[in-house]
């Protein structure tokens, strides 16, 4: 089990944001793996990336018996994976309602990661790698167009 303190010593208003950093070993076939997301069903929704930075606009990934099948074409910005859509590098997962992922081999379930405080998820590999790196993050990168103001950057913590 992982916990944050975050304190604040300081007399002002502090941003912050905490994020993990695990990655899962896979033992077999990259494609033998899914992601089970609890509670949800259908699709998933993920931010985009635009010019390497956060977008604003979501794009749907269709689940499977409410798991994403692990495709390296999704971690390969060069990769199509619809008729509009190239591979982000990542997948973030923005204000997630889902705290429970679990990665899964061939119907067995290998580790579950529990996230209730976090509000984003993000899911990443490197086309090739036997690894996938399952990521609860409470706060996101800035946005394509931010301001650079952290205190007005998206799902940025203040501690008082």
């Amino acid at each position: 089990m992982v916990y944050y303190i975050v304190e604040n010593h300081s007399n002002c208003d502090m941003p912050y944001n905490v994020g993990c950093h695990e990655a899962y070993a896979l033992d077999g076939e990259f494609e033998d793996f899914y992601l089970k997301f609890e509670g949800e069903e259908g699709k998933v929704k993920c931010l985009e990336i635009k010019y390497d930075q956060l977008g604003k606009e979501f794009y749907d990934l269709p689940l499977e018996e409410n798991g994403l099948k692990l495709w390296y074409p999704y971690f390969n910005k060069e990769a199509k994976i619809s008729e509009d859509r190239l591979g982000s590098g990542s997948l973030i997962f923005d204000d997630f309602k889902c705290k429970r992922v679990t990665l899964n081999k061939n119907g067995n379930d290998e580790v579950s990661v529990y996230y209730n405080d976090f509000k984003n998820l993000v899911v990443w590999t490197m086309p090739g790698a036997k690894f996938i790196a399952i990521e609860p993050w409470s706060g996101l990168p800035d946005l394509y167009d931010a301001d650079k103001i952290i205190e007005h950057k998206k799902s940025i913590d203040v501690l008082p």
